[in-house]
């Protein structure tokens, strides 16, 4: 009985993980579109998204594929972090 609700629980994961990459898509290419945007407020917007979309994640039965998702996540968000420090050092 158990391992029916599970697997129909799980039955939609395919579904989950494609959220998730449209997420992480949307997420990349708005920090793309909004390159002109203060780098602040879009690490605070990639942030909103990776608790999103790794709650989403969360949700299905493939767990170990979210730290491989927020391990990416957590990379662009340091770049970001990188350029911001750079930009504040030029206004020096």
């Amino acid at each position: 009985m158990s391992e029916i609700v599970e697997e129909k629980q799980f039955q939609l994961d395919w579904l989950k993980w494609l959220v998730v990459g449209a997420l992480v898509a949307g997420a990349i290419y708005g920090n793309w579109y909004y390159s002109a945007e203060s780098v602040l407020y879009r690490v605070i917007a990639l942030i909103v998204v990776a608790l999103v979309a790794g709650f989403v994640a969360a949700q299905t039965s493939k767990v170990p594929l979210l730290s491989s998702l927020l391990l990416v996540l957590a990379l662009n968000g340091a770049r970001l972090y990188g350029q911001l420090s750079k930009s504040a050092i030029k206004q020096l």
